[in-house]
């Protein structure tokens, strides 16, 4: 009944409730079943996250957003392995980097658009006074 419904974690609890002296009532069986279930889940959720790559995230929307903060350590080293950044040890060093290399290119950009349309509206202009 347990293997059939759990699979391999099945023999587990099986194994588990065959070394108590008495026996587990009904209730706490499910609750075991339930438990494992969660933790299945669990594991599937974190291995699709792990598969995903640098190019699956939309890094400026989750800055803008503020919720790159709260992803793990795994997601932010995507982003830092993708753009070459010093390696931080604890989370709160990994997010101010990632913070400020994201605040630097959003910079960037911003001052090359600005250069690009300067230039336009420059050309623009010699054009009109020929």
């Amino acid at each position: 009944m347990i293997d059939d419904e759990l699979g391999p974690a099945g023999e587990v609890i099986k194994c588990y409730v065959s070394q108590q002296e008495k026996p587990y009532p009904n209730v706490i069986m499910q609750l075991l079943k339930r438990k494992l279930r969660r933790m299945q889940k669990k594991i599937v959720k974190a291995s699709a996250k792990a598969k995903k790559k640098y190019e699956d995230y939309d890094w400026n929307a989750m800055f803008n957003d503020g919720s790159f903060t709260k992803q793990t350590v795994a997601v932010l080293d995507k982003y830092q392995r993708h753009h070459k950044l010093h390696s931080a040890s604890n989370k709160k060093a990994i997010v101010s980097a990632v913070q400020r290399h994201i605040t630097h290119q959003f910079i960037a950009t911003s001052q090359q658009r600005k250069e690009k349309s300067d230039s336009d509206s420059r050309d623009e202009s010699e054009i009109v006074a020929h």
